[in-house]
């Protein structure tokens, strides 16, 4: 076959996307013809479409030495610069081009959005405004100029309103939205318009996902796969989404695909540990994290989730150097700081000097540190520390009951129905112990000490009002004249239990505690409390309650038991 025939060949198959047989082709073509730089481009632009930059490189470097001053060669080089995150470098190849070819809009873009990222805000927006003189209508520049303006909402809706059939001024706007509802229907639009476009089904997905709308955002993930096949975001999202539904043999097999993909691709290793780890795989996850601790030995991710893998397997001390190691590069952030409360938590059952003499470490070092402050009872900061615990929780917190089979909201459905006329819900949490007792015969009112619990639980629409508000303090302020009170799993929060139900006498009550044989209290190594069953119903009697109902119930499990509790009613 001669030459331009097999040359036409090779196209026709690469434009297919069949790279592998366009490949052969061209190799075959380059054992006559070793320095023809436009098959050694190709070639270099198959390696780049596989995601293999440094390959890539290779073969465009080669192409410009034997074409210098061919445009496109250049301009591949510096894409596949950019795709290894080598900014500087592709900028300066970006230049190069600009150097042969002033004229190309497209260059000047790219060299914006990598000065955008750069943090040079002025030359990037230099680069869009020439982009916009050779072409008025560049919409894409337009766009990026739109996002350095100081309300860019307006400007994008101004842009939407000019382009009503382009759809990446409404992509955009979902970007900038302010509410899920908006964010949402923005996203729905670009996606109508453009319904084929991987970047705007991955967008849907996400939105869903984060609604935890979970079926929809499966749809729309593989929907995104099947325009774009190898698009990391799209399998990383379904997998995390499998994850999160336990399916867990779906998404190790997403979480490969993403490996096969991208190999050194870290937040992947971390996540794909992370499935491990839910999955009870526990050897397996130590085994990820120590090749993304390769890949990225100072990231305070792969530090923390590595520590909460050493803590569930017993190594307290390895977990809480991980957990200071994070901390030293993000002290701000809760989350952290809850897991060093927590497994010192735990070594002091092992070994409380070694666990003191850390704290007070951590406390020297962190004097600012609620949880630090708490742990080493510096000072009465419990309520502070409440707080940033549970709108830290706030998030997973209905997923991780599910994992847990937590039970109560059904138990309490079972035993008193639906009550008729006005109940408090002390420790109100996102909502769930209102959302199955709700009935036209009652309104609930909600208090909890998380402003995030609060938003969760106001998104459900069912509470008449609701609190953010330390629940004793409050109590003592407002006495409540209710037909119910309802304190389902939070009276293992406080050790003595008097005050609260001095200060909700004599309204009915219906509460949970944990059950243990030990008068009349015991703390918990994770900070919570139980409580034993006589100890209630002499605090009830005290309080002028002598119709007391009890019920024996599994409230959830952890570490694979079940953990027992008391269910009280009272007239």
């Amino acid at each position: 076959m001669s030459y331009d025939l097999l040359f036409q060949q090779g196209i026709k198959l690469h434009e297919a996307g069949r790279f592998d047989e366009a490949e052969q082709i061209y190799r075959q073509i380059l054992e006559t013809a070793p320095d023809n730089p436009d098959i050694i481009n190709l070639l270099g632009l198959i390696a780049q479409n596989k995601g293999l930059h440094q390959e890539a490189i290779a073969y465009f470097a080669k192409a410009i030495r034997l074409s210098p001053a061919h445009a496109p060669y250049q301009f591949n080089f510096a894409v596949s610069l950019e795709g290894l995150g080598k900014l500087r470098e592709a900028l300066d190849a970006y230049e190069k081009v600009i150097a042969l070819t002033p004229d190309v809009k497209e260059t000047y873009f790219k060299c914006g959005l990598i000065n955008k990222e750069l943090k040079d805000d002025i030359a990037a927006k230099n680069c869009f405004h020439k982009a916009l003189e050779l072409d008025p209508n560049y919409l894409e520049a337009k766009i990026e100029l739109a996002k350095f303006a100081s309300n860019p909402t307006t400007v994008l809706q101004k842009l939407e309103t000019e382009y009503p059939d382009n759809p990446l001024p409404p992509y955009w706007l979902s970007q900038y939205a302010q509410t899920a509802q908006a964010r949402l229907s923005y996203a729905q639009k670009a996606y109508e318009i453009a319904p084929t476009c991987s970047e705007f089904c991955l967008n849907l997905a996400e939105i869903y996902a984060d609604n935890q709308e979970d079926e929809k955002a499966e749809t729309y993930f593989r929907q995104a796969l099947t325009h774009n096949s190898k698009m990391l975001d799209a399998h990383n999202g379904l997998a995390a989404l499998l994850t999160r539904a336990q399916r867990y043999k779906e998404a190790e097999q997403e979480f490969r695909e993403v490996l096969n993909l991208s190999p050194d691709n870290a937040a992947a290793k971390i996540n794909y540990a992370d499935m491990l780890y839910r999955a009870g795989r526990l050897q397996e996850a130590v085994e990820r994290y120590h090749e993304a601790v390769q890949l990225a030995p100072n990231s305070p991710e792969i530090c923390n989730n590595f520590g909460i893998i050493q803590k569930d397997m017993g190594e307290y001390e390895e977990a809480l150097a991980l957990f200071f190691k994070a901390l030293s590069a993000q002290p701000n952030r809760d989350e952290i700081s809850i897991n060093i409360s927590e497994t010192l938590t735990l070594l002091a059952d092992k070994n409380p000097k070694k666990a003191q003499e850390i704290a007070i470490n951590w406390l020297n070092s962190y004097p600012n540190n609620v949880f630090a402050r708490h742990w080493n009872k510096s000072e009465d900061n419990s309520s502070q520390y409440s707080q940033k615990v549970f709108d830290n929780f706030a998030g997973s917190y209905e997923q991780t009951l599910k994992n847990i089979n937590y039970a109560l909201p059904q138990e309490l459905e079972n035993i008193i129905g639906h009550p008729e006329g006005t109940i408090l819900e002390l420790g109100c949490g996102t909502g769930l112990i209102a959302q199955k007792l709700k009935s036209p015969q009652n309104s609930f009112i909600g208090i909890d000490i998380s402003e995030k619990m609060i938003e969760k639980a106001k998104a459900k629409h069912i509470y008449k009002e609701l609190i953010t508000a330390d629940i004793l303090p409050w109590l003592q302020k407002n006495p409540p004249k209710v037909d119910m009170i309802i304190a389902a799993d939070v009276f293992c929060y406080f050790a003595d239990l008097e005050d609260i139900i001095k200060l909700c006498a004599p309204n009915r009550m219906c509460f949970s505690v944990e059950k243990t044989n030990n008068y009349p209290y015991e703390k918990q190594p994770n900070g919570r409390y139980k409580h034993h069953e006589k100890y209630i119903s002499n605090l009830l009697n005290k309080y002028g309650y002598y119709k007391i109902k009890q019920k024996l119930i599994t409230l959830r499990q952890e570490n694979g038991k079940n953990v027992e509790g008391l269910i009280f009613i009272t007239q």
